[in-house]
């Protein structure tokens, strides 16, 4: 678990959004999901035991795992502050966990293991959920 860990500095990060992020709610998560799968891509074996070990449960007093946090949650709630305001919060709050969970590595997982894609066809599908959510609640806006 500590090897993991150490694996993964980002998760200290509070924003995937650089320093000049756009206004755009689309555009601010197309930067999030494109740096979520890309690492999902780059560190599989490493986000893979990260799930085993979440699914196995947590040891004996232990604390939970440092992937486990609700970072991705968090990096999408950011992506999406825009609409705070524009939106019911409880409407905003289900819009972020479904786009949270399009973009992690459990949707990967069942891409490329049950459905049979490849790794980029699985990220093409899951950034593109990701995107057919957004653009859906903001019609709902209009």
């Amino acid at each position: 678990r500590a090897l993991l860990a150490a694996t993964f500095p980002e998760i200290e990060m509070d924003s995937l959004l650089g320093t000049d992020p756009p206004e755009d709610p689309l555009a601010r998560l197309e930067i999030v999901a494109e740096s979520l799968t890309r690492r999902i891509v780059e560190h599989e074996p490493e986000y893979r035991t990260q799930l085993r070990l979440a699914l196995e449960g947590e040891p004996a007093g232990g604390e939970s795992p440092p992937l486990r946090r609700g970072r991705r949650i968090e990096w999408v709630e950011d992506a999406l502050a825009p609409l705070r305001g524009r939106m019911p919060e409880p409407e905003l709050r289900r819009l972020i966990y479904s786009i949270g969970a399009t973009i992690g590595i459990e949707a990967f997982v069942w891409l490329t293991d049950m459905g049979g894609l490849s790794r980029e066809e699985a990220v093409e599908v899951m950034r593109s959920n990701a995107r057919t959510l957004l653009r859906s609640a903001l019609e709902r806006l209009a």
